[in-house]
């Protein structure tokens, strides 16, 4: 699966529907595993079947509950379950050779200026004069 993370929150119809597919092997690719908590994480772990940690109950027992109670054994649960499943690999890393293992092209930007027609132009001039500050 890529684009992993859009499964993260495992009561949508695409995480149930995710979890249901029939394979016989399972990847899961993503640049954000976790976005805001720990069951993001498990998400992915129930999509993978790595069991006993794609349980919800165990998951719970053994990494959220610890982890919400500030207990460090949770950090370390998690780390026990990702280091035989994950592989990291960032844009800076380099290999034996000292070569970069991903290779990006160079980063381009492009300014492009747009005209509005008469009716865009009342449109934007009215957003960019609302108040923002009292809707806070």
């Amino acid at each position: 699966m890529d684009e992993a993370h859009y499964i993260k929150d495992r009561s949508t119809k695409m995480a149930k529907a995710c979890y249901a597919l029939s394979a016989t092997n399972r990847w899961a690719v993503t640049g954000t595993p976790i976005v805001n908590r720990l069951d993001d994480l498990f998400s992915l772990i129930h999509f993978l079947r790595i069991h006993p940690w794609s349980q919800s109950s165990f998951w719970r027992a053994f990494v959220t509950d610890p982890f919400e109670k500030k207990d460090p054994k949770a950090i370390q649960a998690v780390q026990t379950v990702l280091e035989p499943i994950l592989m990291r690999r960032t844009k800076d890393m380099k290999n034996e050779n000292g070569e970069l293992i991903v290779k990006l092209p160079p980063k381009s930007v492009e300014i492009v200026y747009l005209n509005f027609s008469s009716e865009e132009s009342k449109i934007y001039a009215a957003l960019n004069n609302v108040s923002f500050k009292s809707l806070l």
